[in-house]
């Protein structure tokens, strides 16, 4: 049929169409405009957003290494070390040079090896020292080989942290520049930190090692994973997406594309130092282009921007953001066709917007009329099933036939009310759980609400405190334990500034813990208490310190009360101007008779004569064996004459015990304060020594004092 254009409906559905194509036309031209504009402005946000979030990771690294070097520096063992009077007088050394430690040093050494060692099992640390202020190393452990002494360094004054960490206050990490560890024969992060002792003192510094390898594969989970995909596919565009850190020299310190190795290489001359360049590529063997050397420049000076080069025929976009240390920058690249994710590019987005307009121009033209029932119907349908989900009540899905962006937003819907059911059964589910594992405990929990009403007792509860329920409920929270001020305290964190004790309890001991929850606003919501049974714990506890305290075969305390208790003993006397006085004494050719008569004879006259101690001393005094066939014994509030004459009873009992149709002797020397004005139980004991050496030089069986010596 012919069109008559005189007819103004006609002329108005052409001027409809002209004006419509030109609409639809410039509207498509300029949207595709922008859209490219919004996408690449998006594409660099998510881009610095990726920056940012490994930035994160980076920080969360060395939080985390500062963070242990902070749990490390905790154990009061390294103050109770460097307090030692042996220490604070300086280092001692051998005809080898290597150092020389105490007794005290060496126990309090092996403790500090001990928890570093626990150390290198929590966390990534490969090495770890405790070098002093002079240079001299104390403690190092490398991947779980403790050191031995002899192979302390008594040189490392020259290390690149020496100087920085003892200019620290206490708590601060010094963070050095990565360098190949000696030890550990791989590059390295050193965090270091001083070991500050009460008076403000800096005598040493804590040191240890964690691996760039490690730091390598922390960072790479950061990255996002589209950046590592070339790893695995040979034929992808290296620079389509691609993130790296790079240093200021322009070395790549990791790179989502490369491998890269930090083990020391062979074949490196003794003594020549490593060098960071030797391991790693420069940013130079990504791209010639001077585009890109000039945006690695700025990266390079700290600056934190984003550019785009041209590298044939294919745009990129980088976007960089500096490190806070060793001048260290983040770098992401992305090509043009790769800045919006999956198989969508932006020449896609132009060609749908040429479809959607010529669709546009053809439907405009065919139909124009509203659809409200269509529209509204699914409107009312949501608007209802919404307050039914508000006020807790089930619903069903709403049904909708659209796919338009009401249609998205029905089916959403639908998608959110199935997931807040599913999670609402879910937490029933867990508080059931939660509610069978509370019954089944075996520790007593019981829970009050925030009038400190009891609302909670588990059957464990009920045992341990020898209560029913209803006893609990009706006793009132605070009066678990039968006294409302000991638990008021101790939930208040006033006892010890804890929020646990011990204390016994229905003829238990128990480790009882009480604390108050709180809103973010400080205010209260209710109170819990846990209480474990511990009685078996502190009995055997108990039982595992008398037993380190005696000698096996004679029942006699041994040397090691004798070294902690003596010196207590010691200065109790001499602060209260008490007598005190030691007889050191042994068998009379012990050696001999061991090898004539065997060891089993042996260690019945050393176990006959540990009785014969016990039956001849007081409660007071202290009698142990030293070591082989060495005794000794502590006299309290015995003075010189009385000890002598207590020690001649004892040397006539042993000689006239017979042991087996045989007979043994003792020699026995004696020492007492403060007639030897001795101030130190160690002089004290000297003193014993040297005398039951005379002994012995005066012919064996026989008691000498300590002031006979030089007569005799």
């Amino acid at each position: 049929m012919a069109l008559h254009f005189y007819k103004i409906k006609h002329r108005f559905s052409a001027l409809f169409v002209i004006l419509l194509g030109l609409a639809t036309g410039s509207i498509g031209w300029f949207s595709f405009e922008m859209t490219q504009g919004a996408v690449i402005d998006s594409a660099l946000s998510i881009m610095h957003d990726d920056l940012e979030h490994v930035y994160g990771k980076y920080e969360m690294f060395h939080e985390r290494a500062r963070s242990t070097m902070a749990i490390a520096l905790d154990n009061p063992l390294f103050k109770e070390y460097y307090s030692l009077p042996a220490t604070k007088a300086g280092n001692r050394y051998d005809d080898n040079h290597h150092l020389i430690l105490t007794q005290e040093q060496q126990v309090i050494r092996e403790q500090l090896d001990n928890w570093t060692y626990s150390l290198q099992k929590r966390f990534p640390i490969v090495e770890t020292c405790l070098i002093d202020v002079t240079g001299q190393e104390h403690t190092r452990t490398v991947r779980g080989e403790r050191a031995p002494l002899a192979d302390m360094s008594p040189d490392e004054k020259d290390a690149p942290f020496f100087q920085p960490t003892f200019k620290l206050p206490s708590g601060e990490v010094y963070l050095a520049e990565p360098y190949m560890s000696g030890d550990v024969k791989e590059w390295v992060f050193a965090y270091t930190s001083p070991v500050v002792l009460e008076d403000g003192s800096k005598p040493a510094f804590y040191h240890f090692e964690i691996p760039l390898t490690f730091f390598k594969e922390f960072i790479l989970t950061a990255f996002p994973k589209d950046t590592q995909s070339g790893k695995d596919n040979p034929w992808k565009n290296p620079l389509s997406d691609r993130f790296f850190i790079l240093s200021a020299e322009g070395l790549i310190i990791i790179d989502s594309q490369l491998e890269s190795s930090f083990a020391l290489k062979s074949g490196k001359a003794e003594g020549e130092p490593a060098q960071l360049r030797d391991y790693l590529p420069v940013s130079d063997t990504i791209s010639d282009n001077p585009e890109f050397r000039a945006l690695m420049q700025r990266a390079r000076n700290s600056e934190e921007n984003h550019g785009s080069f041209t590298s044939d025929g294919e745009r990129y976009f980088v976007s960089f953001k500096p490190l806070p240390v060793f001048g260290w920058s983040l770098v992401r690249i992305k090509s043009y066709e790769n800045l919006l994710k999956g198989s969508m590019t932006l020449s896609h987005i132009r060609n749908i917007i040429i479809l959607v307009t010529s669709g546009i121009l053809i439907v405009g033209f065919v139909v124009v009329r509203l659809v409200s029932d269509k529209i509204t119907r699914p409107i009312n349908s949501l608007s209802n099933a919404m307050q039914d989900l508000q006020e807790g009540r089930t619903c069903a899905d709403v049904i909708t036939d659209t796919e338009d962006e009401l249609g998205n937003i029905v089916r959403h819907f639908n998608y959110m009310r199935r997931e807040i059911e599913k999670n609402r059964d879910y937490l029933v589910q867990e508080r059931n759980k939660l509610t069978t594992i509370i019954h089944s405990t075996q520790e007593g929990v019981v829970v009050a609400d925030a009038d400190d009403a009891v609302v909670l007792v588990n059957p464990a509860a009920e045992r341990l405190l020898g209560k029913t329920e209803e006893q609990i409920v009706k006793g009132g929270f605070y009066s678990l334990l039968d006294d409302p001020e000991y638990v008021q305290a101790l939930i208040d964190g006033a006892k010890f500034g804890e929020l646990s004790d011990i204390v016994v309890f229905n003829q238990l001991v128990l480790c009882f813990y009480a604390s108050k929850f709180l809103t973010a606003e400080g205010n209260k919501l209710g109170s819990a208490a846990l209480m474990r049974d511990i009685t078996r714990e502190k009995k055997l506890e108990e039982e595992l310190r008398t037993l380190s305290f005696t000698d096996k075969l004679t029942g006699l305390l041994n040397r090691r009360w004798l070294e902690e208790s003596l010196p207590l003993e010691f200065n109790r006397a001499l602060r209260y101007g008490l007598n005190l006085s030691i007889l050191f004494f042994d068998v009379d050719h012990f050696k001999k008779f061991n090898d004539t008569y065997g060891h089993d004879m042996g260690d019945l006259v050393l176990n006959t004569i540990g009785e014969i101690l016990r039956s001849t001393f007081r409660q007071t005094d202290y009698t142990c064996r030293f070591g082989g066939e060495e005794f000794c014994v502590v006299l309290t509030n015995t003075g010189a004459d009385q000890a002598c004459s207590v020690a001649e009873k004892l040397r006539v009992k042993v000689e006239s015990t017979l042991i087996r149709d045989m007979r043994v002797t003792i020699s026995i020397g004696v020492a007492s304060n403060p007639q030897s004005n001795s101030n130190d139980e160690k002089v004290l004991l000297k003193l014993a020594d040297n005398a039951l050496y005379a002994a012995k030089k005066m012919g064996r069986n026989r008691v000498v004092r300590w002031d006979q010596i030089d007569a005799t």
